[in-house]
């Protein structure tokens, strides 16, 4: 899905999760995220580790309650 700015308004305003995969390459949503894992208690870390075409891969996810109001515009 997209990150678009007023899709994650809606589904804030409306009291609903959103899962998404931030790139660097999306750099000021990736500051406000880098910031709020530095600065806001985590509420549960998943590590997620899988095996397939000979590799083994290693995700981890780290859950934060936020308030739309601390990120910049």
């Amino acid at each position: 899905m997209h990150n678009s700015v007023g899709l994650l308004t809606e589904i804030e305003q409306n009291n609903r999760f959103y899962l998404t995969q931030i790139k660097a390459n999306q750099k000021h949503l990736m500051n406000d995220l880098v910031y709020i894992s530095n600065n806001i208690k985590t509420e549960k870390i998943i590590i997620d580790t899988e095996k397939s075409h000979g590799r083994i891969n290693t995700r981890s996810y780290e859950i934060h309650p936020i308030n739309m109001d601390i990120l910049e515009p």
